[in-house]
């Protein structure tokens, strides 16, 4: 008997790289229409805008997939003058889904993080191990749902991991 989890994917997102000091911040804020989260950990979000705190000064942000090019392009406008970075890293990620009733107790098994909702509200989003690898997991709803997202070179391996996680439920 397995767990009560759904993995979709595996998804290639349309990502963004940001690197920007304290001076430049305003400028991508009023550009992106929503504040950068901080402290690193969390997620900010505008319409089809999702921004992942990555560090001090580093996010990432994930775009709609025919945007990436307006978006990049926007970006890099508001950054102009300042001392930062605007990288499309989109084909270095790949995304799963992750939901269920099981979904914390599957996620348990590969990482060290406490994903329970005491813990890692929604909208919680921080780079992590994962299965022996290293991940961004980011908490979508109380479903639970997740977003876990991997290395895209991992991606099969992340795959067969969480399949293999899911179907290894012992009864009882």
């Amino acid at each position: 008997m397995g767990y009560r989890v759904e993995v979709g994917g595996p998804v290639r997102p349309a990502l963004v790289s940001l690197r920007v000091g304290a001076q430049g911040s305003p400028a991508v804020e009023a550009a992106l229409g929503v504040a950068l989260p901080r402290p690193a950990g969390l997620a900010s979000g505008s319409g089809s805008v999702t921004v992942f705190g990555l560090g001090p000064d580093e996010w990432l942000v994930r775009v709609p997939p025919d945007e990436e090019a307006h978006w990049l392009a926007r970006l890099e406008a508001a950054v102009a003058g300042s001392f930062a970075a605007v990288v499309l890293v989109s084909d270095a990620w790949c995304v799963f889904t992750v939901t269920g009733p099981d979904t914390l107790d599957v996620l348990a098994q590969s990482t060290g993080v406490d994903v329970h909702p005491s813990v890692f509200p929604d909208g919680r989003a921080v780079r992590a191990g994962f299965a022996r690898t290293s991940a961004l997991i980011h908490r979508l709803d109380d479903r639970p749902s997740f977003d876990v997202y991997v290395d895209s070179s991992l991606a099969r391996y992340a795959e067969r991991w969480l399949e293999s996680a899911i179907g290894d439920r012992l009864p009882g």
